[in-house]
């Protein structure tokens, strides 16, 4: 136990994939798409991500056809992917279908694909290993690479098991007469759904196979993390937020849930920043993984 040990292995129809464990926890990170962080777990676990292995989940490129071939698709994958807020369509759905750098330094991974050639933007992922626990920090650079400015958040979203249960933090800071916690609702989200249940100090989100419509929630999440619970264990990422001197996308959400009949996603997003060219901006998760939890 303890060392950090890396290899290669074709996993499923994901392509090669680099494999990291301590032996603790095993982490599987597609290399000839994305990257995805496609399976994460503590070693004789199930996974706690969702695997798209029928490919259910796509979206043509639209008017990226002109970069792309029209044959060409953005697949979920599964897994944790680095994404950019506002969404907008099509340029959120970008295809990430080629393959990627790694670059292995000690207990530290770095991921690059290429650069957007729409966005002009490089989206980096670098890992970070502990020896001796079941915790790696998981870092987000996102570089403008384009002579343009762009004004935006990182979106790190990860796309988990069928029938878990995700829990996030309400905000308890005292603000006397005003407002203090922020819920964003989507379009398509009924304020009834079983799935949701909204407490003072928590609200949870439960993912359904038996769902119709599918259910999207944002929060101002102050206290800086989520929790998925499945498959015995937690899964729990954490961040920093600051709500008071920030501003956030989707009317000030640091937060967001959304589930439908496959998986849930688990989101946290950085502040909306505008980077000029050659600028860069970090976001960084703390993942953990908890043994013996129901």
């Amino acid at each position: 136990m303890g060392k950090i040990v890396y290899g290669n292995a074709e996993y499923k129809n994901f392509g090669e994939c680099l494999t990291v464990t301590n032996g603790l926890y095993e982490m599987y990170i597609t290399t000839d798409v994305g990257p995805r962080i496609i399976k994460f777990n503590p070693v004789g676990k199930e996974n706690i991500m969702f695997e798209d292995t029928d490919r259910i989940m796509n979206k043509p490129v639209g008017s990226l056809s002109e970069v792309y071939s029209e044959e060409d698709y953005w697949n979920i994958y599964g897994g944790h992917r680095f994404w950019i807020s506002p969404e907008a369509w099509p340029v959120t759905y970008y295809p990430d279908n080629d393959k990627v750098e790694v670059e292995i330094c000690g207990n530290t991974v770095k991921l690059t694909p290429p650069v957007q050639r729409v966005t002009g933007l490089k989206e980096i992922t670098e890992l970070t290993f502990f020896e001796d626990s079941m915790k790696v920090e998981v870092n987000h650079i996102l570089e403008n690479t384009s002579a343009e400015s762009k004004t935006c958040s990182i979106w790190a979203i990860t796309v988990l098991s069928q029938n878990g249960k995700c829990v996030i933090p309400q905000s308890k800071r005292k603000t006397g007469l005003l407002s203090n916690r922020t819920l964003m609702l989507w379009p398509y989200t009924d304020i009834c759904d079983e799935r949701l249940d909204i407490k003072n100090d928590f609200i949870t989100v439960t993912q359904s196979t038996d769902a119709k419509i599918s259910l999207k929630i944002g929060i101002n999440n102050e206290d800086g993390y989520i929790k998925y619970f499945n498959h015995g264990y937690c899964f729990r990422k954490s961040f920093t937020t600051d709500h008071i001197n920030k501003s956030y996308p989707d009317n000030g959400c640091s937060c967001e849930v959304y589930t439908n009949r496959l998986f849930l996603e688990a989101e946290s997003l950085s502040p909306i920043v505008t980077l000029s060219s050659g600028e860069t901006n970090t976001h960084i998760e703390i993942w953990e993984l908890f043994e013996n939890i129901d």
